[in-house]
């Protein structure tokens, strides 16, 4: 399998929620008020996406693949389950996606 050295992580909960604490390096992009930006990615990236409980990345993964996107991910149970094995949101070599 070919290698991609493009990783990206993308929050789509609101502005707010990921004021609140959000994974270290991931990018906001509300999936309620623009969506559309999600499209400007490139699609050649691999693409993980999160949100709080795992509605709204499922939501986003769906709408991406319907616009050509190949290489997603999402984080199931959102951050609500990440919270709760990993107890940070913060990376780390244990907890490498």
């Amino acid at each position: 399998q070919q290698q991609n050295a493009q990783f990206k992580i993308i929050d789509v909960r609101t502005e707010s929620e990921f004021n609140t604490g959000h994974i270290l390096g991931a990018i906001n992009i509300d999936w309620n008020t623009k969506k559309n930006d999600l499209l400007r990615l490139s699609k050649t990236d691999t693409i993980l996406i999160y949100c709080r409980s795992g509605r709204r990345s499922r939501l986003a993964m769906d709408f991406m693949k319907e616009n050509s996107f190949n290489y997603l991910f999402q984080m199931d149970g959102g951050l609500l389950q990440w919270q709760k094995e990993f107890k940070t949101l913060t990376p780390s070599p244990t907890n490498e996606i």
